[in-house]
């Protein structure tokens, strides 16, 4: 076995588990304001691991639901979303250890159901003008096997139980990464930096912690510009933003299967004006219902800071 699969957080044994994803969002963006609060329930099953780490899973969706929101006109929205992600509800899949799709096995019944699925939208299309050309934009993914692919791996189990964590060895190492602000208006670099707990060798470790903190270079005029340029009445050169991402990962090491992660994603440009918090929150059932047992194992869950 190579250095990487021996150090890296991932798949190791396989297992069944359910998980249960809530988040909670908060964004003022000059006139516009929304908060939402969403969760998400899957049953994920670990088949089998391959000698080079990929692993064979299946993920189900349980629960799909708006739990609470300020704004009505979001729920048709959320409604439509929630039938197109009907297609992913049932996935079979060959994955890497960092999460990113190998295979789709059951790939002929994700198109099956999209043109099931198609067949009944279409024969609403004059109620709803919009939705034909929904449907030729969703008509174009579930044609190509890498797009359905790409759809898969941002679906938000993927993005928050592999997030930055998964498919990396121990001590993780700094990072730079490109990835788009909270208000999902413009790209830049952003540097993480990792800690993690117990500091043991790996073969020794069981129940760990991994803490991570981010910040976004968003001090450009140009970015800037590009990041809140479309809003109004508001003077770029005035802004001093500050984006951060905050995560915390608990896992088992020995079998790769995830306890808890936490990813706070804070955006403030011009308090009270521009401003925009995410909470994430994913969660094991058997870590809710056994949560001081795990914690107590191998960590006392006490603040540390990241060390730079």
């Amino acid at each position: 076995m190579n250095k990487l699969l021996q150090e890296a957080v991932r798949f190791r044994i396989p297992f069944t588990e359910n998980y249960t994803l809530t988040s909670q969002t908060n964004i003022k963006s000059s006139y516009f304001d929304m908060q939402t609060k969403t969760k998400i329930r899957w049953a994920l099953r670990v088949i089998a691991i391959a000698e080079n780490g990929d692993a064979e899973i299946e993920l189900l969706t349980l629960e799909h639901l708006m739990v609470d929101t300020n704004n009505e006109n979001l729920q048709d929205i959320i409604t439509l979303n929630q039938v197109f992600s009907r297609m992913y509800s049932e996935l079979h899949l060959i994955i890497n250890i960092q999460g990113e799709v190998i295979k789709i096995i059951n790939l002929e019944h994700i198109k099956n159901k999209w043109e099931e699925t198609k067949t009944q939208l279409l024969k609403i299309k004059q109620q709803e003008p919009a939705l034909l050309q929904m449907l030729t934009i969703k008509d174009e993914i579930f044609s190509s096997a890498d797009k359905i692919k790409i759809a898969i791996e941002n679906n938000e189990f993927f993005k928050h139980y592999f997030g930055k964590i998964y498919g990396n060895k121990l001590p993780v190492a700094r990072k730079t990464i490109s990835q788009n602000n909270v208000l999902q208006t413009a790209d830049t670099e952003w540097l993480f930096k990792f800690n993690h707990r117990p500091e043991f060798d790996t073969v020794h470790l069981e129940n760990i912690i991994i803490k991570y903190r981010g910040e976004a270079i968003a001090h450009q005029t140009d970015w800037k510009t590009k990041a809140y340029g479309h809003l109004p009445d508001i003077d770029i050169k005035k802004l001093d933003p500050v984006v951060t991402e905050e995560g915390s990962y608990r896992s088992n090491f020995k079998s790769g299967k995830l306890h808890l992660a936490e990813t706070k994603l804070t955006e403030i440009a011009l308090p009270g004006i521009i401003e925009a918090t995410i909470n994430y929150r994913i969660e094991s059932d058997a870590y809710k219902s056994n949560e001081n047992n795990i914690q107590n194992q191998s960590y006392n869950d006490t603040p540390y800071r990241i060390i730079d």
